[in-house]
């Protein structure tokens, strides 16, 4: 599936996505004036081919106009949810039009609506993406909603030419691209997000209101208007005792109207941080077809490429040099894998579990590795020491292990 970037309100991507054989939907998240989004809607109908469809918010005001202009089998309509009520009021018009119907959720409850619903599928929009996204990245967000679901899950946010595979092999039923096709030569965006796109890295968006439960991810740079504005908000409702889904709606009700418009350069872009794979992949493939076509290739043939290597699987190589169960190493996480209950939880599982042992002191050292010694047995186990901490503590550091001498480390930073 792909989706047109937010508000935009032109359906060149959707239109050039469904004649590549992919579905086209166009963007209608942010409201607009009725006309443009007639206009829109009539246009990605007269020149899509195969199936297509618009997502709108289930609260909108002009959601039955918008049912009553699309209708049959080939036509979609993904609904981002509001309330209950208004979900299943527009879940029933799609439904009367003979809609499939597909309903984005942020948030591991909103899998409960989607039961009770009955919707075709869940787009499971991870904190990758632009706009509207979950607190957990796309990943865990799948993996959330299949062990808990029977609903076909799509995933949106994050995806490129080396994760497309993995989240099929997770079990997603298919996945949603947008920011990724911003450069290519459909792509009606201003020129002046083309260029900020163009030298982006991933690191120029930031989520506000993380912690809500959801939050809305934008681009952000250097003296852009509303920015701080915007950012001042979200702090302030953080420390507000009102409920989750009232900081959300005060927060849209600030975003929405500065999305950009008519003046891309003085609003709000909702882009996700996977608009840094855009440039290279309209550099190499240059179409909306192309970019299709090579995300098809890439899927097949990682998926293939890991059957035949079996890299991951029970004494492989690395594990039994490792003396694990499979050849996975645990990266040292500070605040999370100096624990050793941590620890012991890895190696059960068979992979080789690590401590971060930080800027631990020597007596802390000594009892956490004592009590990780007792718990771990014959189970591999090792530490991780960071290269750049004064050299009167790395010595203490060391020091402090010698006694208990695990059989790996980790020379970090």
């Amino acid at each position: 599936m792909v989706q047109t970037p937010s508000g935009l309100w032109n359906p060149a991507l959707a239109i050039a996505a469904s004649r590549a054989g992919a579905c086209g939907v166009l963007s209608l998240d942010v409201p607009t004036e009725w006309g443009r989004v007639e206009s829109a809607i009539t246009d990605l109908l007269r020149f899509g081919k195969g199936q297509v469809g618009v997502k709108v918010r289930s609260s909108y005001s002009e959601i039955e106009n918008i049912v009553n202009l699309l209708d049959g089998e080939s036509h979609v309509i993904v609904l981002i949810l509001d309330d209950l009520q208004s979900l299943k009021h527009g879940i029933e018009i799609s439904h009367q039009r003979g809609l499939k119907i597909f309903l984005e959720v942020t948030r591991p409850e909103h899998e409960i609506w989607a039961e009770k619903t009955g919707v075709a599928g869940i787009i499971a929009k991870g904190n990758e993406a632009g706009g509207w996204v979950s607190d957990e990245t796309s990943l865990i967000l799948l993996q959330t909603f299949l062990r808990q679901s029977h609903t076909p899950v799509w995933v949106h946010g994050g995806i490129g030419l080396h994760t497309i595979g993995a989240c099929l092999v997770a079990g997603a039923a298919g996945v949603v691209l947008d920011s990724q096709l911003a450069l290519t030569r459909e792509s009606a965006l201003p020129d002046a997000v083309k260029s900020a796109v163009r030298k982006m890295d991933g690191s120029e968006t930031l989520c506000l209101g993380e912690g809500f439960g959801a939050g809305c991810r934008i681009y952000h740079r250097p003296g852009q208007p509303h920015f701080k504005e915007l950012q001042k908000l979200s702090v302030q409702l953080a420390g507000d005792s009102a409920p989750p889904e009232a900081k959300l709606e005060n927060l849209r009700a600030a975003i929405e109207p500065r999305v950009a418009r008519n003046s891309p350069e003085g609003g709000v872009w909702l882009l996700g941080q996977d608009a840094a794979f855009a440039a290279a992949l309209a550099d190499r493939y240059v179409t909306v077809a192309g970019v299709l076509e090579a995300f098809r290739k890439a899927a097949a043939n990682h998926i293939s490429m890991a059957a035949s290597q079996e890299a991951l699987r029970e004494n492989a190589p690395l594990a039994r040099v490792h003396h694990t169960t499979y050849p996975i190493v645990q990266g040292p996480m500070t605040r999370v894998s100096d624990r050793a209950e941590f620890c012991e939880s890895v190696a059960a599982a068979g992979a080789l579990s690590m401590l971060a042992l930080a800027l631990m002191r020597g007596p802390e050292i000594g009892t956490l590795l004592k009590n990780t010694q007792e718990r771990m047995g014959s189970l591999p186990w090792g530490v991780s020491i960071l290269g750049f901490v004064p050299a009167d503590l790395r010595k203490e550091q060391i020091e402090a292990i010698r006694p208990c001498r695990p059989p790996f480390a980790i020379l970090a930073g």
